[in-house]
């Protein structure tokens, strides 16, 4: 037989479905559950569904079906500006920051990791090859343009200890919709300013 959890909304007064289940009492307790498999248990959804999270039965989190997560993404949806993104979080009226926070005795790491090959089998990085990009975007009236970029690229030829890296810093001139390099720091240092 089903199983049914209910719990008692006092404001209505009235007592609600949280949970139906199939197989007995295997349902997901408000308080916590215990003997759990993460292979058979999971929260989420079996079909082509995205799974939303809500506060105040507003939505605050969503996990799409394109393996995608927005947080505040509610009003224009995932990807809206950016179709690759896989994490966007966005805010309207406030500042949204990202916050990194650590009390111990190793400084907090943003880190960025490229591979040719796959996530599976990765295999080397070549010369002239970009490995991550800071990139400051703004609203020019039709759609969000760069304006400015920070790039580290690699330098040279890469070998298994020693992956020879560049900075480069761009920015937008007027009357373009792309960002030029101004400055570089090559592998060994060298400051280089519109060259």
């Amino acid at each position: 037989g089903g199983c049914i959890t209910l719990q008692y909304n006092t404001v209505d007064s009235r007592w609600i479905s949280i949970a139906v289940s199939s197989l007995g009492d295997a349902s997901w307790l408000l308080a916590g559950n215990a003997g759990t498999s993460a292979t058979t248990n999971f929260l989420g959804t079996t079909d082509n569904v995205d799974l939303v999270f809500r506060t105040n039965n507003a939505e605050v989190v969503r996990y799409n079906t394109a393996v995608k997560v927005g947080i505040g993404t509610a009003t224009n949806g995932i990807g809206a500006t950016h179709s690759n993104a896989k994490l966007e979080v966005a805010g309207q009226g406030t500042v949204v920051n990202v916050l990194y926070r650590s009390a111990s005795a190793s400084a907090v790491y943003n880190i960025f990791q490229r591979a040719k090959g796959t996530l599976a089998a990765p295999t080397a990085v070549a010369s002239g090859d970009e490995l991550g990009t800071i990139q400051m975007q703004g609203w020019d009236g039709t759609l969000y343009s760069s304006g400015a970029q920070i790039s580290a690229v690699v330098d040279s030829t890469v070998n298994s200890s020693s992956l020879p890296t560049r900075i480069a810093f761009s920015t937008t001139p007027g009357g373009f919709a792309t960002s030029a390099e101004r400055m570089r720091i090559d592998r060994n240092g060298r400051v280089g300013i519109n060259t």
